[in-house]
């Protein structure tokens, strides 16, 4: 809780500050994902995906994943796999 207060205290020294879009880029959309491997006691990771829209994201999403993986690398692609898929339109899981 003291670390939302602190985000809502930095958002209210300037209410200008906020996502922006840059009218002259084209709306193409674009998924990245950053994983850490074997992070919790039960051997699974933890990865993170950024949905962006154009210039600015528009999802974000930190979760643990739900297998244990051999490397950080084949985390983030599990991570990929799982949220491409719900993000553009597949099942939500």
């Amino acid at each position: 809780m003291g670390q939302a207060l602190r985000i809502v205290k930095y958002l209210a020294r300037d209410p200008k500050i906020g996502i922006t879009f840059d009218g002259n880029k084209e709306l193409k959309p674009a998924i990245f994902a950053d994983a850490s491997h074997a992070i919790h006691h039960d051997g699974q990771g933890q990865a993170g995906i950024v949905l962006s829209l154009g210039s600015g994201p528009i999802n974000c999403r930190s979760f643990k994943l739900k297998m244990v993986t051999k490397t950080s690398s084949e985390s983030e692609l599990v991570a990929l796999a799982k949220h491409a898929h719900t993000q553009y339109g597949g099942e939500n899981s």
